[in-house]
């Protein structure tokens, strides 16, 4: 269907046509990562919140790593509280029986592990018919939430457009499609709601007998196992394109495959649903007069977890470059970030973190690094491309940034417990010997504010804008800690500021992003120094090498 409507195959001898000059479709560029980042960037307060992942990391960050992988099998589970749990044998494909989870009440599961250590877990899922709403459970171990994060664990449902064409009124205008549930098995790892942590969750276990309990939050669940297991390192890309040089890959010129980004597959959210754009006359499909829908995304799209995926037709084996027309003009002095999926499976680390500018017109961008595309290998045939809204490099700076919120929210009540909500501006309240640590924490929490500007200004290459708060309240943190004595008759200005560090957390939380559609390129590759095989080709590999 895609492959019939949306796929155009043109030479890349033509790319000028798809890269106009015109600020109306945007000049290309390559959509760069942040650079490295350090430990003064990345450094958080001295008093770490103990019920924080974070914290728990930093508590268990020396334990082994075990190889070990332990399945559990959905049917085992040891007892159900508040939950009719039912065995099916047979359901929606699986190898074996699955167990249906109700909405409320919860599920446990006894297991034993054979070495100490940290372990990922994975859970394989069929959404079952509910209010439509995202899925949540709550995971303790033993009884005990291991970390405050893993009260709420989200796991999405897959939505498509009900219609595979786009239908139009009676006028010539487009109607917006219904978005209609597709649910599927899906595998999931525990990760971090929020999106505030890179990675997926390690959790600690001693060796011997654990219980581990699915509390459910909201809506129902099919269970097929859970995974006790250790997640596979993602390569950098230098590894995967020293493969390639392996290999013998060159580029020279090639064709191009293109997507329209409202032809999306499949979604996340019925939220996600295809939008019509009229910005920019290079907007694809564009109709003077009529409404269409041509884009999607948008601020829609903007909540961590968010995913829109895309099939491409490849038409022969090789490397392709891959390129987006996007529009992000909604959150100024930030580089939004989504991780890239081929398949399935991020290709190399720098796809988990793909930035996209500020800008306010349209843009074309290419994921690479030092001024050039990366490279994805890829085969004859059907292949899918999902976008994840992630926070990428600046989940260090939200969590810096909330660490700080709550350490000042807890010292201004200590305050005002002493002076009260309006204090006398001409009594000296002897604060500093009151609070013995009001000054360190006025220094500490100044200090972090601006190492989060400082790595804001980082990913963005340059000032960012969204950082005066948080400079201007790291400014007044230094001036109350030099002089404690000024805090009766600036303790309103002092709440004022930290209220807008919560509301500027609140603001870069939300990441939208609007997509014309999507291009893969495919430079043309060719033997080095080898004998071609009986196809004319290098040998090429499925992925991966």
């Amino acid at each position: 269907m895609i492959a019939a409507a949306a796929v155009v195959l043109i030479a890349w001898a033509a790319i000028a046509s798809l890269l106009p000059g015109n600020s109306a479709s945007g000049n290309g560029h390559i959509l760069e990562p942040a650079s490295p980042r350090t430990d003064a960037a990345t450094g958080l307060s001295a008093e770490a919140e103990q019920d924080r992942y974070e914290a728990y990391m930093t508590r268990h960050a020396q334990q082994a790593r075990p190889s070990i992988r332990i399945v559990i099998e959905a049917e085992t589970f040891a007892a159900t509280d508040g939950m009719e749990a039912e065995v099916l044998q047979q359901f929606e494909g699986a190898t074996g029986p699955v167990v249906r989870t109700a909405e409320s009440g919860a599920i446990h599961w006894d297991i034993d592990v054979p070495e100490d250590g940290l372990y990922n877990i994975g859970l394989r899922y069929y959404p079952e018919p509910g209010s439509s709403s995202p899925i949540e459970r709550e995971l303790t171990i033993d009884g005990q939430l291991p970390f405050e994060e893993a009260g709420r664990l989200v796991f999405s449902r897959v939505w498509r457009n009900e219609a595979d064409t786009i239908e139009r009124d009676a006028r010539g205008n487009e109607r917006r499609p219904a978005q209609v549930e597709q649910p599927q098995w899906q595998d999931a790892v525990l990760r971090d709601a929020d999106g505030y942590y890179d990675e997926p969750f390690l959790f600690y276990l001693t060796k011997g007998s654990h219980r581990i309990t699915l509390q459910s939050l909201r809506e129902p669940l099919t269970v097929d196992y859970l995974l006790l297991y250790q997640e596979d390192a993602v390569p950098a890309y230098a590894e995967i394109s020293a493969a390639y040089a392996e290999a013998g890959f060159e580029t020279t010129s090639g064709v191009m495959v293109k997507v329209q980004g409202e032809d999306a597959a499949l979604k996340s959210n019925p939220s996600l649903y295809p939008i019509n754009d009229r910005t920019s006359p290079a907007t694809e499909p564009y109709h003077v007069s009529k409404i269409r829908m041509n884009a999607i995304g948008g601020v829609n799209w903007k909540t961590p977890g968010q995913w829109l995926e895309w099939e491409f037709d490849i038409p022969e084996d090789g490397l392709y470059q891959f390129g987006v027309r996007y529009m992000q003009n909604t959150v100024r002095g930030v580089n939004v970030v989504r991780k890239m999926y081929i398949d399935g499976k991020v290709p190399f680390k720098e796809a988990e973190a793909v930035p996209f500018r500020y800008g306010g017109e349209w843009q074309l961008g290419m994921p690479g690094s030092g001024g050039e595309p990366y490279l994805f290998a890829l085969t004859e045939g059907k292949h899918t491309v999902r976008l994840e809204l992630t926070m990428g490099e600046l989940s260090d700076t939200i969590r810096m940034v909330r660490s700080s919120i709550r350490r000042l929210n807890e010292l201004y009540l200590k305050i005002v417990m002493i002076t009260g909500s309006v204090p006398d501006p001409y009594r000296d309240y002897q604060l500093d010997s009151q609070i013995p640590d009001m000054e360190r924490i006025f220094r500490e929490e100044s200090e972090a504010l601006n190492r989060a500007a400082d790595r804001m200004d980082e990913m963005v290459g340059g000032t960012s804008s969204s950082t005066t708060i948080l400079r201007t309240t790291a400014y007044q943190l230094a001036d109350l800690g030099d002089r404690s004595e000024t805090i009766a008759s600036r303790l309103k200005q002092f709440k004022d500021n930290v209220s807008s560090l919560g509301t500027w957390l609140l603001s870069v939380n939300e990441q939208p992003l609007t997509i014309d559609y999507l291009f893969s390129n495919r430079p043309t590759w060719r033997c080095r120094g080898r004998m071609p095989v009986s196809s004319g080709k290098c040998g090429m590999r499925r992925w991966p090498f």
